[in-house]
């Protein structure tokens, strides 16, 4: 037996368009909610989007971005960001995924 499958559209890692990580407990952190659940292993990066500038990483599914450089460093300012995830060779879903994320405070 033999099927063609035909992928119309890309995953989709179900990240939110914005967030705000004000500190009111409402959408103060950002990671795409499928890394949350795949099990996969990925990397995750989110960079400035005027300046190209990397602002975050990670590959745990439990430190997502809370708005500041590198989690540690200084808030970062409001605005577009972009981030993509690189799932590693060997996982079902591999490739690359990106999209943009909005920060409002």
């Amino acid at each position: 037996m033999e099927q063609e499958i035909r992928i119309e559209s890309d995953y989709n890692l179900m990240a939110t368009r914005s967030f705000s990580p004000n500190g009111d407990g409402v959408d103060d952190l950002f990671i795409p909610e499928a890394l949350k659940t795949l099990g996969a292993k990925f990397h995750l990066s989110i960079f400035a989007s005027k300046t190209g500038a990397l602002v975050y990483e990670t590959n745990d599914p439990q430190r997502p971005w809370n708005g500041r450089l590198n989690t540690r460093g200084e808030a970062s300012a409001t605005g577009d960001y972009v981030w993509m995830v690189e799932m590693k060779d060997g996982d079902k879903l591999g490739g690359t995924y990106n999209g943009s994320i909005q920060l409002v405070r």
